[in-house]
């Protein structure tokens, strides 16, 4: 039987399929016999004192084995935050309503969701219109509470942007607004007194999903104490021209060289409303405010969120 405990003097573990039985007789049939084969040592996966899963590692199918085998029933783990996402606009319908010449499909709330997903948080949802003294009241009973609030629009300087006013009204404490970058300037930071902490993404979907990976999901990896992921880079196929003194992160499309690095193809996108473009990338290549050229075959880090052969997505 796998896995039975051997007799103290046993020496070998035949396997049943190298054994002729006939009359009730076992022969076997090996020219030689090495001892201990087939044998496995109590102890000798792992040794007494040794760590078994590293802190800071996210719980999978595999960890819950070796704490069911090890005998643990409960472990110490990282308070998921409780997170409201908030999107806001008068010209956003669900995506069950046909939309009007005017109108658009709300999506940046989906994204902001679907990003959530990975790190396994309490969250809600929910739309508002354009309305700020409506905006002032939902935002003030969240900030009571969740732990994080995710707003979508409502940041830059349109008619409509209440957003910076309204958390400025409630006490948000302002850690900075605007980023030097392209997409996603008008991003937002702050914190509550209370504690609470709020992002406000642009209204723009490529510039939400943007910013959520540059900054909101390193934010819940550092909160969650997960792993830090290493640092990639890849090679840039094609040059890229950039005049505007803001960091670019570029959508480009990954693979490998004949040197098995890893390359990037720039993806020409219509702006940051193109979701579409996204479709056909990999990664967010992140190219310096310091230059406006960027030639074919220099390195540039990346921030990929497709998994592409094995890589963190």
């Amino acid at each position: 039987m796998t896995g039975a405990v051997m007799p103290a003097n046993a020496d070998w573990v035949i396997r049943y399929e190298e054994l002729d039985i006939q009359d009730g007789l076992a022969r076997i049939q090996l020219a030689e016999l090495p001892k201990k084969e087939n044998v496995h040592y109590q102890g000798e996966d792992c040794k007494a004192g040794s760590r078994l899963i590293n802190p800071g590692l996210k719980i999978s199918s595999a960890e819950i084995g070796i704490l069911a085998t090890v005998g643990k029933a409960e472990v110490l783990v990282s308070k998921t935050p409780k997170v409201l996402v908030i999107s806001s606009g008068d010209e956003l319908v669900g995506v069950h309503e046909t939309p009007e010449a005017h109108q658009l499909r709300r999506s940046n709330a989906d994204v902001l969701q679907s990003l959530l997903q990975d790190y396994q948080v309490s969250l809600q949802s929910k739309h508002l219109k354009d309305e700020i003294q409506d905006i002032q009241t939902q935002v003030s009973a969240a900030l009571e509470t969740y732990d994080l609030i995710l707003l979508s629009g409502g940041v830059s300087k349109g008619k409509f942007d209440f957003i910076p006013e309204v958390l400025e009204k409630l006490g948000v404490e302002k850690s900075f607004h605007r980023v030097a970058q392209r997409p996603g300037k008008p991003f937002w930071f702050g914190a509550h007194p209370d504690g609470c902490k709020v992002f406000a993404f642009p209204g723009n979907p490529v510039s939400t999903f943007t910013c959520a990976l540059m900054y909101l999901r390193p934010f819940l990896d550092k909160g969650l104490e997960l792993q830090e992921q290493a640092q990639l880079h890849a090679v840039l196929e094609e040059d890229i021209e950039f005049k505007p003194e803001l960091t670019l992160f570029a959508q480009v499309k990954l693979s490998f060289n004949s040197d098995g690095r890893i390359t990037a193809k720039p993806l020409l996108g219509n702006g940051s409303g193109d979701l579409r473009s996204l479709a056909e990338s990999d990664a967010f290549m992140i190219l310096p405010s310091s230059s406006s050229c960027f030639k074919a075959g220099e390195s540039y880090p990346i921030l990929n969120f497709r998994k592409f052969y094995g890589m963190r997505g």
